[in-house]
């Protein structure tokens, strides 16, 4: 009867959560997947919480979320003019071994402070982690600008632009 009792109340306690609280849980309970990366070569490798197809497409904007990383590594790669300096990755955490150091990169599950955001790196220089703590809109125009700083690249720099020429894209 007490097995009955926890397993309903977690049932109910699951539905009682909604969009990205539910994410946020079922992200915090989640193994953690982790990528292994060789790094002698610059690169931008965009990080998304290993999710099923369902969870993405469930309506409560994870598949936007998505696109949005997709945009800003697609403009990384526009403005650096080099399509393999990208890729994306559904993970937790990310091992990058450079030619001096191994890095471990944790990736945090709070969608509001990171679970995802890209890591920028050069060899010879310690990498850079952008996370989205803007949102997930925030890494169209966040990433490419971090990007053209960090690689020092000033096709990837930009002005500031407003929240209405934000929109327009």
């Amino acid at each position: 009867m007490l097995r009955n009792f926890i397993f309903y109340s977690s049932i109910a306690i699951a539905f009682s959560c909604s969009g990205m609280a539910l994410a946020e849980r079922l992200l915090s309970q989640m193994p953690v997947k982790q990528v292994s990366i060789k790094a002698n070569k610059p690169l931008v490798i965009g990080f998304f919480p290993p999710l099923s197809r369902e969870e993405i497409n469930s309506g409560d904007g994870t598949a936007e979320a998505l696109h949005h990383l997709q945009f800003a590594l697609e403009d990384i790669s526009k403005c650096m003019n080099d399509k393999k300096i990208t890729r994306l990755e559904f993970t937790r955490r990310i091992i990058l071994h450079t030619k001096d150091h191994t890095h471990k990169i944790n990736i945090l599950p709070d969608w509001n402070r990171g679970a995802l955001g890209a890591v920028l790196i050069q060899p010879g220089k310690k990498p850079r982690v952008e996370y989205a703590t803007g949102g997930a809109s925030f890494l169209i125009h966040s990433l490419p600008q971090a990007a053209g700083e960090y690689f020092n690249d000033p096709k990837c720099k930009s002005e500031k632009k407003t929240a209405d020429e934000e929109h327009e894209r």
